[in-house]
């Protein structure tokens, strides 16, 4: 049958079959390319911002407990009652900033229930904590050990402020850990990055 068709026909055919897996080959690697840049472009711009953001907040809830002892054991120098007082309060700013970029950037049902979490439980600490510095300020409360004495029933609250950023701090290093090796080194940045998260406790 094949000694029926032409020579011509005959290369043509095979030019065909050629030039159709050329074309397969090539849509198969675009493919492949615009699936690395597409992961590229999630892990730069929401993954390593999630995970730039929780390790921010999780250092802003590290710097609350930082400040606040700082403040109780200066009670009576008013200059440093009031510089870590302002310290404590811009760590509390800090600390909202950072949930609300986590949120914006996009946070799974985890990471959603965690920052409600710390939300609840950085509120009672706050008006606790403001509640006691009035005291300070009026003489009432006149030691580190009466203020930390006031500030006892809330240590669950502190505590858990802490276990849930460093849970949105871990999850979201997971995340950026699990995504394929053709972008490591945004992952490589991002676990340097938090590295120093915990150094003011050494």
């Amino acid at each position: 049958m094949l000694q029926q068709i032409s020579i011509s026909k005959r290369l043509f055919a095979g030019f065909g079959l050629v030039l159709a897996f050329v074309l397969i080959v090539a849509g198969a690697g675009q493919w492949a390319l615009t699936t690395s840049v597409d992961t590229a472009v999630q892990v730069l711009t929401v993954d390593f911002g999630v995970n730039s953001a929780a390790n921010d907040a999780h250092i802003a809830a590290l710097d609350l407990r930082r400040f606040e002892k700082d403040y109780f054991i200066n009670i009576g120098n008013k200059d440093k009652e009031t510089e870590y007082l302002a310290k404590w309060s811009d760590s509390r700013q800090k600390l909202e900033q950072h949930l609300a970029k986590i949120e914006k950037l996009g946070a799974d049902d985890r990471t959603h229930e965690a920052i409600q979490q710390v939300r609840a439980d950085a509120a009672e600490y706050t008006a606790a904590f403001q509640a006691i510095t009035k005291r300070i300020d009026t003489g009432e409360l006149k030691t580190a050990a009466d203020a930390n004495k006031e500030l006892t029933p809330l240590k669950d609250h502190i505590r858990r402020i802490e276990t849930s950023v460093e849970t949105i701090d871990d999850d979201s290093t997971k995340r950026m850990r699990s995504w394929p090796r053709a972008t490591p080194s945004s992952a490589s940045r991002c676990a340097a990055r938090t590295r120093p998260r915990n150094c003011w406790r050494r």
